[in-house]
């Protein structure tokens, strides 16, 4: 199991979701928490683990972006657009 941080931008963008769609997002970051090699890599992201830029859809219209801190056992929130 990872630990999670949201960086400033992202605990912003957190706060002024809808609350619904705040617990969609945080419902991914707990699923990241879990297994967060198992997301989406980033579309010019070379393959291979040690590339840790992830991404995650929730909701309907949101994207979460996140690195995944392995020696730390951390996953850092960078990032979360709402669209809807």
């Amino acid at each position: 199991m990872y630990d999670y941080e949201l960086s400033d931008l992202a605990r912003l963008q957190m706060a002024q979701l809808p609350l619904e769609v705040a617990l969609s997002a945080s419902d991914v970051i707990a699923q990241a928490c879990l297994d967060p090699w198992n997301f989406q890599r980033q579309p010019d992201e070379p393959s291979g683990d040690h590339h840790a830029h992830r991404t995650a859809s929730f909701g309907d219209g949101g994207l979460l972006t996140f690195l995944i801190l392995e020696h730390a056992a951390e996953v850092h929130v960078t990032s979360i657009t709402w669209l809807g």
